[in-house]
C-alpha cells in the first residue's frame, strides 16, 4: 500500500509539474544581462523579457516577427522587431535611467545617446524621407533634420541606407544605392 501511495503521489508531483510548466515559456534562445529570448507558444513566436538594472523585469511581450535584441552600448538595450519588406521597429531601452524610447522605423545608425532614422519631418509630414537625428530618449535634448535627396531611392531602399557617427559625434555620415543601383550615393552631415 505504502509503494502504491508513493507512486501515485510521484504521479501527481510529475502532472502537476508538467501543467504548470505547460504554460510557461520555452527553452532559452539568447540572454544577456539585460534581456532574454525564449521559444514561444506556438513553437513559431519567441518570448522576450527585458530587465532593469536590479534584475526586475520591465517588459515582457510575444511575437512572431523576425527578432533581434543587442545592446547599442553597455547600458542600452535594442528591441529590433521585423515588420516585413524591409520595414525594422526599433525600440530602445536606457537601463541606468528605466526609460523606454519612441518607436523607430528606417534606424541608419545609433551612437551613444543619438539616432539617426529617416522619417516624416516635424515641420512638414509631405516630407516623409527626412533624415532625422536626435536624442534616442529626449527628443527635446537635441533634434535635427537633413533632406537629402532620396529621389532615386525607392521607399524599399530607404531600409538599406547606411550610416556611422564620427567618433565625436559632430557628423553623420551616409550611404545608399540609387534606384538604378548603378552607383552609391555618400553625404555627410554636420550635427554641430
Amino acid at each position: 500500500m505504502k509503494n502504491f501511495l508513493c507512486i501515485l503521489l510521484i504521479a501527481a508531483a510529475c502532472l502537476i509539474t508538467g501543467c504548470s510548466s505547460a504554460g510557461e515559456r520555452g527553452q532559452l534562445i539568447q540572454s544577456g544581462k539585460y534581456f532574454s529570448v525564449s521559444e514561444g507558444t506556438p513553437p513559431s513566436d519567441v518570448h522576450y523579457k527585458i530587465y532593469d538594472e536590479s534584475g526586475n523585469v520591465v517588459l515582457s511581450e510575444s511575437t512572431d516577427r523576425p527578432l533581434s535584441i543587442t545592446m547599442a552600448d553597455e547600458s542600452t538595450v535594442d528591441i529590433s522587431e521585423g515588420m516585413g519588406s524591409g520595414l525594422t521597429r526599433h525600440v530602445y531601452y536606457d537601463t541606468e535611467n528605466n526609460l523606454f524610447s519612441d518607436v523607430f522605423y528606417y534606424v541608419v545608425c545609433t551612437s551613444d545617446d543619438l539616432v539617426a532614422y529617416i522619417g516624416s519631418s516635424q515641420n512638414d509630414s509631405s516630407q516623409n524621407s527626412t533624415l532625422i537625428v536626435r536624442d534616442i530618449f529626449e527628443k527635446e535634448d537635441f533634434y535635427k533634420e537633413f533632406h537629402p535627396d532620396f529621389s532615386e531611392t525607392s521607399l524599399y531602399d530607404l531600409s538599406a541606407v547606411e550610416g556611422a557617427f564620427s567618433k565625436d559625434q559632430s557628423s553623420l555620415n551616409i550611404t545608399y544605392a540609387s534606384e538604378e543601383r548603378q552607383t552609391s550615393v555618400s553625404q555627410s552631415f554636420e550635427l554641430k
